[in-house]
């Protein structure tokens, strides 16, 4: 016994398994810091572009306040869009989304949005409510 446990010493297995046990522990942490700062990054991208979008949604609720055409803030669609989008296209986080209902509070309010509208302004009540129906409602898997 004491002949291959010398063998074994000499030829440095006992090192090449360290640092291949090393090698795994760090590729492995490294991973999941990786993972951690996307999925930092995605609640970051999410709040900053909701943010937004709400904001340019708020001009469905603007009645007798006069604005350019050329002004963005007046096509509030766009704003629904660039929610829609963001809120879709999330795949770290997206199973946190779906679970906690925030996806489904998100279609919520683009229906009301889409349904103060359409009690004002008739055409563009329907070119919103025909918005809601052929948006996917679908978000990427999320991997944790």
């Amino acid at each position: 016994m004491a002949d291959w446990s010398s063998l074994i010493g000499a030829l440095g297995i006992g090192s090449v398994i360290g640092s291949l046990a090393t090698q795994y522990l760090s590729a492995k942490a490294r991973r999941q810091e990786w993972l951690n700062d996307n999925k930092k990054l995605e609640w970051r991208q999410l709040i900053d572009e909701t943010d937004r979008s709400i904001n340019w949604m708020r001009y469905a609720f603007e009645r007798g306040v006069v604005r350019l055409t050329s002004d963005p803030a007046t096509d509030y669609m766009a704003g629904m869009d660039v929610g829609s989008a963001v809120v879709r296209n999330r795949i770290f986080i997206a199973d946190v989304l779906k679970e906690s209902g925030i996806i489904d509070k998100w279609w919520e309010l683009a229906g009301y949005v889409c349904s103060v509208d359409s009690r004002v302004t008739l055409n563009s009540g329907v070119a919103c409510q025909l918005w809601l129906v052929t948006q996917p409602r679908q978000t990427h898997s999320g991997e944790n």
